[in-house]
Formats: structure tokens, sequence, C-alpha cells
């Protein structure tokens, strides 16, 4: 059975589920798909910080760093946490997400311990930071570590 086609945060979403499972081939596939879905999107202005966070997280699944984190960058500077706790604390998650899965773990951990000192907790968790598996690539980081703990 062919996998449905999909567009935009599901494309990514698939893509990522895809090279969870190991299925390397698909996920590159699925990633290529969703960037090239995603690009088409950029003229969007009412759905631009979206599309510029997911392409963030498509380019670090293609393994292209510089672009991952430049896109996730914009997306964080489209909206920031500054004017949009809620919705901007979303693009700072994916970017945190875009920086694990691209290398930059200190980076990644720096915006981790930021969303977890904001009021919002609907963006990250310490729950969801010991489940996620988009968390893997700094997972055994000590720092990451002590961050799922438990706080007092």
């Amino acid at each position: 059975m062919p996998r449905r086609r999909t567009t935009g945060p599901p494309a990514t979403t698939t893509a990522q589920a895809l090279a969870l499972k190991g299925e390397t081939q698909p996920a590159r596939e699925a990633f290529l798909e969703a960037k090239k879905n995603l690009e088409g999107m950029l003229s969007n202005p009412r759905a631009l910080a979206d599309t510029q966070s997911y392409l963030g997280l498509a380019y670090a699944g293609l393994g292209e760093k510089e672009e991952a984190l430049a896109w996730a960058r914009r997306a964080t500077e489209t909206l920031p946490v500054s004017r949009d706790m809620m919705v901007g604390g979303f693009y700072l998650t994916q970017l945190a997400m875009t920086e694990a899965q691209v290398g930059e773990s200190k980076l990644a951990l720096d915006h981790i311990e930021q969303l977890l000192a904001l009021p919002t907790g609907h963006a990250i968790s310490r729950a969801s930071l010991r489940l996620d598996p988009i968390w893997d690539p700094i997972r055994n980081d000590p720092r990451f570590q002590k961050l799922t703990q438990e706080q007092p």
C-alpha cells in the first residue's frame, strides 16, 4: 500500500516517525517531500513562523545543519517568546529540538532550561523530555538528565 502524501507539519512528523523506526530511505524521501511542501508555504504570511519552524526540523532530518538552524531561528525571530509566550514557546521548543537533532546540545540545553523556567508548561515539561524520542541525541548528556528530574 503506498504511503499517503502529507504536507507541512504532518509530513515532517511522518518523516520523523520513519526515521525513528530506522527506515532511513523512506524517512529521507519524506523529509525531502516535507521540505518541498514547506518551501511552497513560505509565501503565506499567516503561516510563516510555523513553516520556518518545521523547515528547521525537515532540514535537520536531512542532515543539513546550517539550513536547519537558520530556519528554526527565523521562526523564533518571527514570533519570539517575548511577544507571545504560548506560541513563541512552541517555536523555541522546535528550535531546541532542531538543535538537538543536529548536534548542538549546549544550545538545545540552554533553550530547554529557558523553556522550563517559563510559566507556561504546554511547550515542554520534564516528563515530555523523558518520554519524547526527539531528545534521544542529547538524552545521555548529564545536563539533560538533570533537567528531566522532578524539582522539589
